[in-house]
C-alpha cells in the first residue's frame, strides 16, 4: 500500500533512543498529581502511597520533550499536536522507587495532513518494567500555496447506524483551575494551559487541559466507577484526542463492553462530542 508521500527524513532515524535518566517517586508528588486530577482515592495517600496509573507522565515529562526537541528530528514544535497515548502497566509504583525512562522512536510516516511521529516510552524499577507506552505526535502540513486539485464527486454515504447506548456512563467535573494545578503536578507548564493571552493568540477561547489531564481524569472515572476503587486493575489505557477541553466544563465519560475485561471508551464534552474518541480500557 502506497503512501501519501516519500518517506520523511526523520524515517532514516527509526530506532534512535533517548535515555532520560532515573527519576525519584516521592509521597509529596504523588499527592500534588493526585490534587491535580481531584482523585481523593485514598491509596494515593498515607505513608506507604502508591501512585496514580498516569502518575508516569510525571517522570516521563522531560522525556518527552526531550524527543519533541531534538534537533536530529528537526520538528516544528509550533504545529506539533500530542495525538494518541497507548499506556499499559503491570503494577503502580510506589513511592521511594526510582523509575528509570528511555524512549525509542518507532515510525516517521509522511501523510497529506502532516508529519506522524511514533515513539515508544518504557518505564523500569531495577529489571521490572512498569509502564510501557506508544506515543503519537502529530506536525500539522503547513498550507499550500497552491489551489489543491479538486476531486472527483463521491456518492453519498450511507448514514452509519446510530451505536447502542453505552453499558455505563459516568459524569467528570473539570476544575475552574484544572490546567494551572496539573501544569505544577505535572511539570507541562506550556503557555496554552496556563496563560490565557498566549492560548488565545494561538486561536483558542481560553487556556485548555492538558490532553494528558483529560486522560488522568478518564482514568479516575473508570477506576471508581468499573474497577472497585483499585487503580491496580487498571491494566491499560489507550486514547486519542479529539477536541481541546477547557477549565470548568463538565464531560461525560462513556464505555461499552469490548470483550473479557475490556472496554471501548469515549469522553464526551459537555456539548456530547468527543473530546477523546476510540479509546480501549483493560481492567484486570
Amino acid at each position: 500500500m502506497s503512501q501519501d508521500h516519500p518517506p520523511p527524513p526523520q524515517a532514516a532515524l527509526v530506532g534512535r533512543r533517548w535515555e532520560g535518566g532515573e527519576h525519584l517517586v516521592t509521597a509529596a508528588e504523588i499527592a500534588a498529581f493526585a490534587q491535580a486530577t481531584d482523585d481523593l482515592n485514598p491509596r494515593y495517600a498515607g505513608d506507604a502511597p502508591v501512585a496514580p496509573p498516569m502518575f508516569h507522565v510525571r517522570p516521563m515529562r522531560d522525556l518527552l520533550f526531550m524527543i519533541i526537541e531534538d534537533e536530529a528530528l528537526g520538528l516544528d514544535v509550533l504545529r506539533l499536536v500530542h495525538g494518541e497515548h497507548d499506556a499499559r502497566f503491570s503494577r503502580l509504583l510506589r513511592a521511594g522507587e526510582r523509575l528509570r525512562v528511555a524512549g525509542e522512536l518507532l515510525s516517521a510516516v509522511e501523510k497529506r495532513s502532516g508529519l506522524v511521529i511514533t515513539a515508544q516510552l518504557t518505564g523500569d524499577v531495577g529489571e521490572e518494567r512498569v509502564v510501557e507506552c506508544t506515543t503519537v505526535f502529530f506536525i500539522r502540513a503547513k498550507p499550500s500555496a497552491e489551489k489543491p486539485a479538486d476531486k472527483p464527486a463521491e456518492k453519498a454515504a450511507e448514514r452509519p447506524a446510530a451505536p447502542p447506548p453505552p453499558d455505563w456512563t459516568a459524569p467528570v467535573n473539570v476544575a475552574a483551575d484544572a490546567s494551572y494545578r496539573y501544569a505544577q503536578a505535572s511539570g507541562d507548564v506550556n503557555p496554552i494551559h496556563i496563560h490565557p493571552e498566549t492560548a488565545r493568540r494561538a486561536g483558542l477561547p481560553d487556556v485548555i487541559l492538558h490532553g494528558l489531564c483529560t486522560m488522568a481524569l478518564t482514568a479516575r472515572a473508570l477506576t471508581d466507577g468499573l474497577a472497585d476503587g483499585d487503580p491496580g486493575r487498571l491494566r491499560r489505557l489507550s486514547v486519542r484526542w479529539a477536541r481541546p477541553v477547557l477549565n470548568g466544563q463538565t464531560l461525560t465519560v462513556t464505555a461499552r463492553r469490548a470483550g473479557e475485561g475490556a472496554w471501548a471508551v469515549e469522553t464526551l464534552g459537555p456539548d456530547g462530542k468527543p473530546v477523546i474518541t476510540a479509546a480501549v480500557a483493560e481492567l484486570g
